[in-house]
């Protein structure tokens, strides 16, 4: 019951807060920020407004050892977004997601099909975390009425800086948003001050709840601040503190920096350093602490680039807790294969990870072509945690189509991701369709 009445204050106040737009709407048309022409009423807002339809197709196979079959995934996304015009500098913005299985469901597990994913039983199948349902993706009240600040209050997606920490898992087919207060500011010069508070998460195995859980209840406070007055590099400090009502052992406190930039030579070299510090917080049992390093650098021309780079979770021994980030964009991190999406990832338990990668792009024939090679490694003891081999190729076609090829072959090492017979192959082939 505390659970209840604590998330229905969160509601209320992220409702009433979303409707400050319309209440403070009169201010003088002076403050506002945006150079947009502005409705004369709010239904002519509403009436005068953009609708975009998305399709995005995918066929997923998985080849896992130790599991009897293949996973074949051949899922559609639509998607349905509605921005309204602006009035007195507060807009709208709707998004509508249907996910469904085009054939049958059967031979893949996505989290909620019924699919035996056991290894080593009977027709058992690997995951494919794409579980079909119709949900709102987001739905929130923009208010730019102040000269330099955007206020959004609702649920919306949140992607700040690499995804590395806060981001919208956009390459599943149900993306994760979050029921948030957001605030941002620039009227520092070249500074970008960044606040959000988030009371419910959306997790990418919804709609319907099961296991995993399809959303989390939340007490978040993120600040986030970036600096871009240096030509070509960028500096930036950011503070996370996250609790959680539904999965205490999730809660971190994480503080970290950041600095990117390239040189404007013939040959563009470029590179990023970070580092962050990692405690826990709010209703953790968990008493640890753990580091998160990062460093890459390359070289770039006009249509190709190559990079090499190493990226680092740590462990605390004293308490078996890694290093974790339960809102990140995980797939653009640490192989395709997506096998680390726990050790030292989301829930931070057991081992840290090493990752050091090189890769390479081209552009060729109106395609772009990328390579990737990973080498993991325990943070702590060295052990071999196996390497990874990926491959992309995308194109667009014209203003309205675009297709992707992508593979990924992970091979275990000494110690895999804490299984046997781990190695994995994985294959998509993506249309997307947008108007």
């Amino acid at each position: 019951m505390a659970h209840n009445d604590q998330r229905n204050r969160k509601l209320s106040a992220l409702a009433a807060a979303a409707a400050l737009p319309l209440a403070g709407g009169a201010v003088s048309a002076q403050a506002q920020s945006s150079g947009s022409e502005q409705a004369a009423t709010p239904m002519e807002a509403l009436v005068d407004a953009d609708v975009d339809l998305n399709f995005r197709y995918r066929f997923e196979n998985v080849d896992q050892e130790g599991f009897e079959e293949e996973a074949n995934a051949s899922t559609l996304k639509s998607r349905l977004t509605y921005n309204s015009g602006t009035w007195q500098g507060a807009s709208l913005t709707m998004e509508f997601d249907h996910v469904t299985a085009v054939g049958s469901d059967k031979n893949y597990f996505d989290t909620r099909n019924g699919v035996t994913n056991t290894k080593g039983f009977d027709g058992s199948h690997p995951t494919v975390a794409d579980p079909e349902g119709a949900n709102l993706n987001q739905a929130y009240l923009q208010f730019e009425g102040l000269a330099d600040t955007r206020f959004r209050g609702g649920r919306q997606r949140i992607l700040l800086d690499n995804q590395r920490f806060v981001g919208g898992v956009g390459w599943r087919q149900n993306e994760q948003t979050y029921d948030a207060l957001t605030l941002q500011n620039t009227a520092l010069p070249d500074t970008t001050l960044f606040y959000g508070y988030i009371g419910h998460v959306n997790r990418i195995f919804g709609p319907d709840d099961d296991t995993p859980p399809a959303d989390f209840n939340t007490d978040t406070h993120l600040l986030n601040a970036k600096y871009t007055g240096l030509p070509g590099h960028t500096i930036a400090g950011y503070s996370y503190w996250m609790d959680f009502e539904d999965a205490v052992a999730l809660a971190n406190r994480t503080t970290g920096a950041y600095v990117k930039g390239e040189f404007d030579l013939a040959i563009t070299p470029f590179y990023r350093l970070e580092y962050a510090d990692q405690s826990d917080h709010g209703d953790n049992p968990a008493d640890y602490d753990a580091e998160y390093l990062h460093a890459f650098a390359g070289v770039k021309g006009q249509r190709w680039g190559a990079k090499v780079g190493v990226e680092e979770l740590t462990e605390d021994d004293g308490s078996n807790q890694a290093f974790r980030t339960p809102y990140a964009t995980l797939h653009a991190f640490q192989g395709f294969a997506d096998k680390f999406l726990g050790t030292g990832g989301f829930n931070g338990t057991g081992t840290g990870i090493t990752d050091t990668y090189v890769s390479g792009n081209v552009s060729l024939f109106g395609a772009t072509f990328a390579a990737f090679y990973h080498d993991f490694e325990a943070e702590d003891s060295g052990d071999d945690l196996g390497d990874e081999i990926d491959l992309v190729a995308k194109r667009s076609f014209g203003d309205h189509f675009g297709g992707l090829i992508k593979y990924a072959d992970y091979s275990s090492g000494d110690q895999g991701t804490g299984t046997s017979n781990d190695d994995t192959e994985k294959v998509w082939l993506q249309l997307t369709a947008s108007f």
